[in-house]
C-alpha cells in the first residue's frame, strides 16, 4: 500500500463527469480498443449509444491529467444490487500508474456519491495487464460469468475451435478460479473490488510477455459479428417469403436474444 501511496505521489489524476464535448475523443479511443472496427461504422448506433450513456443507471468519466484525458472509466448497473466498473485508457497513457490513481478515484465516487455496496469488474481471462490492476487494488476473486458475446448453444464449440489460446498464464488463471481452462475461452473473469485500495489478497505468477494482445476478446467479438450477420441473412429471407409483420417479429426476437445477453 505504501508503494502504491507512492506511486500516486506528484500524479494529479482526476475523474470529470462525462460532457457531450468528449463524444469525438470517446470513440476516438473506442477505434483504438475496439476489436472489429467495422462495428464503429454506423453512425447512427454510435449516436445512440453514446445517447444511451447519459441514463440514470450509468455514471461515466472522463480520466484527467491536467487537460488531458487520458481515457474514460464507467460505473453501471447503478439501482442493482451490484455495479461494475469499466476503465480504458488510451495506449499512450498506459503503464505509468495512471489506470491505478483512476481506479482509486472512482472507488471514492463509487463509495461517496453512489453508496455502492458490491463493486465487481469483468475481465478476459488473457488480460493480464487488468488482472494485474484487480490485484494491485486489492480485488478478489469471486466467480467467471458467461461471455455474452458468444451463443450459449455455440460454446462448447467455440471451445473447441480456439484451444490453441489455453496458454500457460490462462492454465494459471483457471486454477486461480477454480475451474478447468477450456471454459475460461467462452467466459468471463469476475473479481470483487473493495471500495477503497487494500493490499494484495492472493498470489499469481504469471511468465512472459503479460501486454494484452486481445486473443480472447477478437475471437469472441468476431464470432458475435458473424453470428449476428448469419441471423440477418437468415431473418431477410424469411421476410422474402413471409409477411411483414413475420419480418418484425423474428426481428424482435433477435433484438431481444442479443439484449438478454449483455
Amino acid at each position: 500500500m505504501i508503494e502504491h501511496a507512492k506511486e500516486m505521489m506528484g500524479m494529479n489524476i482526476e475523474l470529470r463527469k462525462l460532457l457531450d464535448s468528449d463524444k469525438e475523443t470517446y470513440f476516438e479511443l473506442e477505434n483504438e480498443t475496439w476489436v472489429n472496427k467495422r462495428m464503429l461504422q454506423d453512425e447512427e448506433a454510435n449516436d445512440r449509444s453514446w445517447k444511451a450513456m447519459f441514463a440514470d443507471t450509468e455514471a461515466h468519466y472522463a480520466v484527467l491529467m491536467g487537460d488531458q484525458i487520458c481515457g474514460f472509466a464507467s460505473i453501471l448497473k447503478l439501482g442493482e444490487e451490484v455495479q461494475e466498473f469499466r476503465l480504458e485508457l488510451f495506449e499512450r497513457f498506459r503503464h505509468q500508474g495512471i489506470g491505478y490513481a483512476a481506479l482509486v478515484r472512482l472507488l471514492e465516487i463509487c463509495k461517496n456519491e453512489y453508496h455502492v455496496k458490491k463493486l465487481h469488474s469483468k475481465v478476459y481471462p488473457d488480460n493480464f495487464p487488468s488482472i494485474l490492476l484487480m490485484r494491485k487494488i486489492g480485488g478478489t476473486p469471486y466467480e467467471i460469468t458467461e461471455n455474452p458475446c458468444i451463443e450459449e448453444s455455440l460454446r462448447t464449440e467455440f471451445q473447441k475451435d480456439n484451444a490453441e489460446l489455453i496458454s500457460d498464464n490462462v492454465k494459471r488463471m483457471a486454477e486461480l478460479f477454480g475451474v478447468e481452462p477450456e471454459l475460461l475461452l467462452s467466459n468471463l473473469l469476475v473479481f470483487q473490488i473493495p471500495l477503497q485500495p487494500a493490499e494484495i489478497r492472493f498470489s499469481l505468477s504469471l511468465t512472459g510477455d503479460l501486454s494484452y494482445e486481445k486473443k480472447i476478446e477478437t475471437k469472441a467479438i468476431n464470432h458475435m459479428y458473424q453470428e449476428t450477420t448469419r441471423i440477418l441473412k437468415s431473418i431477410l429471407e424469411k421476410a422474402k417469403k413471409g409477411t411483414e409483420e413475420d419480418f418484425r417479429k423474428e426481428m424482435m426476437d433477435m433484438i431481444e436474444n442479443l439484449e438478454s445477453r449483455m
